[in-house]
């Protein structure tokens, strides 16, 4: 049991009913805030100093929990953001990562494209817990990604090399 004397195991479900509680009718929506903090979140506070530093939601004030960090899950940011039509453009979005990353497994699977599988699936599974892991945890996709442009931006040059001699 935590402090509030909820069994552990129904604490996500009972963070979302909290959740579906207070917002809108103590707390307005946020809108689109936790999404663009989720965008913003890799960018250095050095490059930009005035960044936005919260999703424009935040449970435990609201149940007087303080100096603590409440997890209201995906479903539960895309709910204080903007009620059950973001909750199931979340989903669609979801479903699309889902789908796009399970492409690299057709025919013929590479190792490439199953290291990508992986950790896109853990990103996704990852992701149930808040929008921004779904970033932190794309890291290593996004490494993948460059690394890869930058060797067919090198074969490139050879083969324009070799083409002019």
């Amino acid at each position: 049991r935590d402090v509030t004397g909820v069994q552990t195991c129904a604490l996500p479900i009972y963070r979302l009913s909290q959740t579906a509680d207070f917002v809108p009718l103590f707390h307005p929506y946020a809108g689109l805030q936790f999404f663009y903090f989720t965008l913003v979140r890799p960018v250095p506070r050095l490059l930009w100093p005035g960044k936005p530093v919260d999703e424009g939601f935040d449970l435990a004030p609201l149940v007087g929990a303080e100096d603590t960090s409440l997890t209201v899950s995906v479903i539960g940011e895309a709910y204080a953001g903007f009620g059950f039509p973001l909750v199931f453009a979340t989903g669609l979005l979801f479903g699309a990562l889902a789908r796009w990353w399970e492409q690299t497994l057709e025919d013929p699977p590479t190792s490439l494209g199953v290291i990508i599988n992986a950790i896109g699936g853990m990103a996704l599974f990852g992701a149930e817990r808040g929008f921004v892991n779904i970033v932190l945890l794309s890291y290593p996709i996004l490494s993948l990604w460059a690394v890869f442009m930058l060797l067919q931006l090198g074969r490139a040059r050879v083969v324009l090399g070799r083409g002019s001699v």
